[in-house]
């Protein structure tokens, strides 16, 4: 089994979708762990500031704009991505959905960038044949240990709720979602900004999958700045401490806490940009 964490870079609009479908199209198991479509996190940051009342019809522009990407799916394929969507945020209808938007805590509301995003996805996917499941992070068995400073993913509790999630699906596909968990309490719990590479990768090692993908705008890690010249080149390897130190130094390529589960579990790590399925850098314990 392999995890694909796709990046929310990648996500711009239907045209991102259709290069994903190769993945689907490979033999064996795997988990596709979605990032919001790019800006839908920070719209969401917006709406979370509106009056109670203002937030309906702001959130509704954005569950339009992903349903107008499966529009050419069939005519039902928005009501059907309305009720996937509603359920998963536990609710029982769009209607229910709407109506509570208003009294959403602002870390469910923000989450469901990720979750509008993955539906989208699913719903292109199985109108196009491709048997998959849809089960949210928070479904899936992510739970996050919310402290003052800094919020985790419990390894322990998460891994055995991830297995057994999976054992009870047949899909080879399964489709979930990154920056989100729930909290001790069952509430929602976001691990912060850009941490959907922090969720691909616990997912990856607690689930036991032989290795985590992550799919960039990008070919891989560079031993500089390759805007700045032309000298600088692609890194076939890396270790997960140089990885580490690249991450920590400023580079936005891998988030840090990514890195780390995967060097605490030897989970190699690949990036790579979408389409390219065999370029890329490789994160691994030992340097090139």
């Amino acid at each position: 089994m392999k995890v694909y964490k796709v990046g929310g870079s990648c996500l711009r609009d239907g045209t991102s979708l259709d290069p994903l479908l190769n993945i689907l199209e490979r033999n064996g198991r795997k988990i596709l762990v979605f990032s919001a479509f790019s800006g839908i996190t920070d719209a969401l940051y917006r709406i979370a500031e509106l009056q109670r009342n203002e937030r309906a019809s702001e959130f509704m522009d954005l569950v339009n704009w992903h349903v107008s990407i499966i529009s050419e799916c069939g005519e039902d394929a928005g009501d059907r991505y309305m009720d996937v969507l509603s359920k998963n945020a536990g609710c029982r209808n769009a209607d229910e959905l709407i109506s509570s938007i208003r009294d959403f805590p602002i870390e469910k509301l923000v989450s469901l960038g990720e979750l509008m995003s993955a539906a989208t996805f699913y719903i292109y996917a199985i109108r196009r044949g491709f048997p998959a499941a849809f089960i949210p992070s928070h479904i899936l068995g992510v739970r996050v240990q919310v402290n003052e400073n800094e919020r985790k993913i419990i390894p322990h509790i998460s891994s055995e709720l991830i297995r057994n999630s999976l054992d009870s699906v047949y899909p080879e596909c399964i489709i979930t979602t990154g920056f989100f968990g729930l909290d001790q309490e069952g509430n929602f719990a976001v691990l912060g900004r850009n941490s959907s590479d922090y969720s691909a990768a616990a997912i990856a090692c607690l689930s036991g999958a032989r290795e985590v993908i992550f799919l960039k705008d990008v070919e891989g890690i560079y031993s500089g700045d390759p805007k700045m010249s032309s000298f600088f080149t692609l890194m076939r390897q890396v270790s997960y401490q140089d990885a580490l130190k690249i991450s920590k130094a400023g580079s936005r390529i891998l988030h840090p806490s990514a890195i780390e589960i995967c060097m605490n579990y030897s989970m190699p790590m690949k990036i790579m940009k979408v389409g390219g399925v065999e370029h890329g850098t490789l994160i691994h314990g030992e340097s090139d």
